[in-house]
C-alpha cells in the first residue's frame, strides 16, 4: 500500500509525482512507441483512462481522498503500462 489514511500533504506530493510520471510515460508511448493496431490502441486508451481517474481522485481535498482507490488505480495503471510494453516487445513493435 503506497497511500494510506489519513491522506496528507507528503502523500499528495508523492501522488502528484506519480501522476506526472504516468503522464510522461503515456506521452512517450503515444509518440515513440505508437500503437500499431486496434488492440494496442485499446491498451493505450485504458492506460489513459486510468491516469485520468487517478487525477480525478487527486482533485479532491485531502480529507476526501480515498487512499484505497488511489492505490488500486496506481497498481492498475502500472499493469496497463506493462501490458502495453509487453505486447510491443512480443510483436516486435517499435523496437
Amino acid at each position: 500500500m503506497r497511500y494510506r489514511k489519513p491522506f496528507d500533504l507528503a502523500q499528495r506530493q508523492k501522488a502528484i509525482a506519480a501522476f506526472r510520471s504516468m503522464r510522461r510515460n503515456y506521452k512517450l508511448l503515444r509518440r515513440v512507441y505508437a500503437p500499431a493496431d486496434r488492440i494496442e490502441r485499446s491498451l493505450l486508451r485504458d492506460y489513459r483512462d486510468l491516469i485520468v481517474a487517478f487525477r480525478q481522485t487527486l482533485d479532491r481535498p485531502d480529507r476526501l481522498v480515498d487512499a484505497d482507490t488511489l492505490n488500486d488505480l496506481d497498481t492498475a495503471a502500472t499493469k496497463a503500462f506493462v501490458q502495453y510494453l509487453d505486447r510491443k516487445i512480443r510483436l516486435g513493435g517499435a523496437w
